[in-house]
């Protein structure tokens, strides 16, 4: 769902330079103390990791918690085979094992499970003898922003956050990363792509499904034939009915094609049935949007930009078409890239960002938003920002826009009230942020 060139930058930035990695929602972990001696002396427990979390009511904390034996000096204690008691003093949430071990470095794992309501929790851990430790956690309403921060190896992951930037909460990692977000229409599941070894030894992005809270993830593409080509599969797009699921796929050594096979699917939200919508080589065709009624679907394309230039020099632009591939038609002829399209909730209305190519004079980090009829009609300029928009998506009301913004080697989100035109920031820090979806 990101632009091509938000996303291309930050692919380049990534490998060139060591970001400050910001891990949204992991808890606070000890500094870690001196390596385990052989100590008899047991004066108790201290926590490790897990302390500190944050989770919505009735949800389990990403991170275990970790406790380790220590003596009267706070050093670790190689003591293995020491009963710990796990209890939930407040909250009404709770521990998995009530009763365990430590092993045999003298520590000992658990995991906390929430109770169901907001606010402050507490937890302990107790030895046969010494003092126990305590853990705290805080259970509140996840946000509705469905969002992405990439760290300094690219690796993406999803977190959700409020509407003012408050109670950012991890939801979804993985060891390659995992991106490109989107609610679905109940809000009962998340569509996004996860870089997946798909064989031994080869990885692939891929679309996934999950659960709200980001369980059960489900791998929905991937196909053998294409082992041999380099795949890129991105912008998932869900019907407004909920039981499909558009997508496209970059593929690049295609026969007959100097350039990329860049293409729009649709299949199944359970991934069988795939049809591909688009055709044509170095078109670029992706970033799709179904209009609320089911009946169309607009999307951008370089298909009628020359082929005989670089690609972050052809100009990429508008269209739409039905969402079986036909009546395909442009929609913006401009001189500059127009991306990132989204109908309004209301389906009378197509808004878009417009910015310059890329030019041998270099990036220009300026860009504005558009909004025009569904037939191309009536342009009209809303506001201009002062960074490059990568991705919009409206609030269920219409009245807001989250967005993200690239500018001097950073991106951030920001919440744009198109009422008053006030443009709030909600990231902060030297992280890539990707905006993703506004919760139904």
């Amino acid at each position: 769902m990101r632009s091509y060139f938000t996303r291309s930058r930050k692919w380049c930035l990534a490998i060139r330079r060591v970001a400050v990695i910001i891990v949204v929602g992991a808890a606070q972990v000890g500094c870690g103390t001196d390596s385990p001696t052989a100590s008899t002396e047991l004066a108790g427990l201290i926590a490790i990791s897990g302390n500190h979390q944050m989770r919505w009511p009735g949800g389990t904390l990403p991170i275990s918690l970790r406790v380790r034996a220590v003596d009267g000096s706070g050093k670790p204690i190689a003591r293995g085979g020491l009963s710990v008691t796990w209890r939930v003093q407040s909250g009404d949430g709770a521990i998995e094992p009530a009763n365990g071990v430590t092993d045999a470095d003298g520590s000992a794992m658990a995991q906390w499970t929430l109770g169901p309501e907001e606010g402050v929790q507490t937890a302990s851990a107790q030895a046969e003898v010494g003092e126990s430790t305590t853990f705290t956690a805080r259970a509140v309403k996840p946000g509705p922003l469905l969002c992405v921060s990439w760290d300094g190896d690219h690796v993406g992951n999803i977190f959700l956050v409020n509407e003012d930037g408050s109670n950012q909460m991890g939801l979804l990692s993985s060891q390659r990363g995992d991106s490109d977000p989107t609610w679905s229409p109940n809000g009962s599941h998340i569509a996004f792509v996860r870089v997946a070894e798909v064989q031994p030894g080869r990885w692939s992005p891929e679309v996934f499904v999950a659960n709200a809270d980001g369980s059960d993830p489900q791998q929905l593409t991937f196909d053998v034939s294409q082992d041999n080509r380099g795949i890129v599969i991105d912008n998932p797009a869900w019907s407004p009915d909920g039981s499909r699921i558009a997508f496209s796929i970059k593929k690049t050594g295609a026969a007959d094609c100097t350039l990329s096979d860049y293409n729009i699917y649709v299949m199944e939200a359970d991934g069988t049935g795939r049809v591909k919508l688009t055709e044509g080589c170095g078109g670029r065709n992706t970033e799709a949007d179904w209009s609320p009624d089911g009946s169309k679907i607009v999307f951008t394309s370089r298909r009628d930009s020359p082929q005989d230039i670089p690609s972050n020099q052809r100009e990429i632009e508008i269209y739409v078409m039905g969402v079986d591939g036909t009546e395909q038609t442009r929609l913006t002829t401009h001189p500059h890239n127009d991306t990132a399209p989204k109908w309004t909730p209301d389906g009378t209305r197509i808004f878009f960002a417009r910015s310059q190519p890329w030019a041998a004079s270099g990036w220009t980090a300026e860009s504005s938003l558009w909004q025009m009829n569904p037939d191309g009609t009536a342009q009209e300029l809303i506001a201009e920002f002062d960074g490059i928009v990568g991705h919009l998506e409206f609030s269920p009301d219409g009245d807001q826009l989250v967005l993200d913004l690239w500018k001097d080697d950073e991106s951030h989100i920001f919440v744009f009230d198109l009422n008053t035109h006030a443009l709030t920031q909600i990231t902060t820090g030297r992280v890539l942020h990707d905006a993703g979806s506004w919760r139904p």
